[in-house]
């Protein structure tokens, strides 16, 4: 199973979305909007996190335009198989992971720093999950929580992090 990152935003302005798909696509990002046929169980997590009332999103990307895996783990299908093994350290692996993280970082920051939207609650799961844990955190502790699971277990708690 993959990676996924959703969640939801409350926004004055309903009409300023088309522009905020075009923004981020032009980075690579895609941002679906209260529309999950690729993957039903985001509206059923949503639901049972009283995530109601609000704009539903989820971030993928052109290359994986179903998941968000390569939002948060390096992808070795695009990238050397042997890159992670040519320091002991994996220097190379932990800057890769931090430069997908960046692409994610900039695409909440387009969301976030939009005056009309407010109250951005970001889930990340791999897979179905109805056990969250709960974070109340700034996009940069957010990133910086990520990065270190990544490097250290290669995958993501199922995490609800409320942006502050």
């Amino acid at each position: 199973m993959s990676h996924i990152v959703f969640g939801i935003f409350s926004v004055s302005e309903f009409n300023q979305i088309d522009l905020l798909k075009q923004q981020l696509n032009s980075i690579g990002i895609i941002l679906h909007i209260n529309d999950f046929d690729f993957y039903k169980d985001i509206d059923v997590m949503l639901n049972e996190n009283n995530a109601i009332d609000a704009i539903r999103f989820c971030l993928t990307t052109q290359t994986q335009p179903c998941n968000s895996e390569d939002l948060l783990i390096p992808s070795f299908d695009s990238n050397d198989d042997n890159l992670c093994c040519k320091t002991d350290n994996r220097t190379e692996f932990n800057q890769m992971c931090l430069n997908n993280l960046n692409v994610l970082k900039h695409a909440l920051n387009f969301i976030i720093n939009n005056s009309y939207v407010s109250n951005v609650k970001v889930f990340i799961t791999e897979g179905y999950d109805d056990d969250f844990d709960l974070k109340e955190c700034t996009i940069d502790d957010m990133i910086k929580d990520i990065y270190l699971q990544v490097i250290n277990h290669l995958s993501v708690d199922s995490t609800i992090y409320t942006v502050k």
